[in-house]
């Protein structure tokens, strides 16, 4: 059966038009209205007639909050200037580093003439399902102290951005990035077979492997739990090469595969020098 995704937007003005029917697929107060970088997350995927519309289209939405910097059409400024205006206006205004969450960089976005930091709504190199690097969700915030509330500077030059921030862990092993579109299950299988000879025991309650996977999961699954928890037992003795093709859990070690190199592209797979694992964009 052909999947077919429908973008977060969509999904919320039906929700929003539709009550009584969209009760029926998700319980009352199961979805909240998208913040406004959660729109532009979301809107990278529709068609614009250039780049700047990507902000420009959604600065008159509702759900446009007023601590949003005031910003007017001007298409005499180039969109990579727009937003970097738009991002040292939000952090001057707001003082909220959820920015950071929607960072997207490759080889190009670094070569160009705009700070990291910056959000470039024009690109979109995450899947679509889990959008940003780490799965962002508006229900896991930052847990930010009363007694010292957090600090965002931005340079006068609007390159660089001064925070204040507690470093827990440290990355001692960063890999090669997975690409969808041509890393394999051999390559997997063939990667965590020279790692795990090398890892330190880990803090996890499970098996290594099996924490290694999870990553591919990024924080979501796709389906029932039940068919997801069987694909991920496929998934794991394939990568042990218990499983050969004429096998029949291998259809869904391969289904498995697909959905994980969708929700990791372009991300690359870290160790920390505490022993946990975890994602870094492909450029880190």
């Amino acid at each position: 059966m052909q999947q077919v995704w429908l973008s977060d937007l969509h999904l919320q003005a039906f929700h929003t038009q539709r009550r009584r029917e969209a009760i029926t697929f998700r319980p009352e107060g199961y979805t909240s209205p998208l913040s406004f970088l959660e729109v532009l997350e979301h809107a990278k995927f529709l068609g614009f007639a250039g780049p700047r519309d990507k902000l420009y289209a959604f600065l008159s939405f509702p759900c446009s909050s007023k601590m949003l910097p005031t910003i007017l059409p001007n298409y005499e400024v180039g969109h990579q200037q727009l937003y970097r205006d738009f991002a040292c206006g939000h952090l001057r205004t707001s003082g909220d580093l959820d920015l950071l969450h929607f960072v997207h960089n490759d080889e190009r976005t670094l070569e160009d003439n705009v700070p990291s930091w910056v959000p470039r709504w024009d690109r979109h190199l995450y899947s679509s399902y889990t959008g940003t690097l780490n799965n962002y969700s508006r229900f896991t915030r930052r847990i930010v102290s009363p007694f010292c509330p957090s600090s965002v500077t931005v340079g006068s030059d609007q390159t660089t951005v001064k925070v204040r921030a507690v470093m827990v862990d440290t990355a001692k092993f960063a890999a090669q990035g997975f690409d969808k579109s041509c890393t394999t299950p051999s390559d997997v299988a063939s990667f965590w077979a020279s790692l795990s000879t090398k890892l330190e025991p880990s803090p996890y309650p499970c098996s290594p492997l099996l924490a290694f996977i999870t990553l591919f999961r990024c924080g979501v699954y796709r389906g029932r739990l039940a068919e997801w928890e069987m694909r991920t037992s496929a998934y794991m003795r394939l990568l042990q090469r218990e499983l050969a093709q004429a096998d029949a859990p291998y259809a869904d070690a391969i289904l498995f595969h697909e959905m994980g190199m969708e929700n990791v592209h372009h991300k690359k797979f870290i160790v920390s020098g505490r022993e946990y694992y975890g994602l870094a964009p492909r450029t880190a």
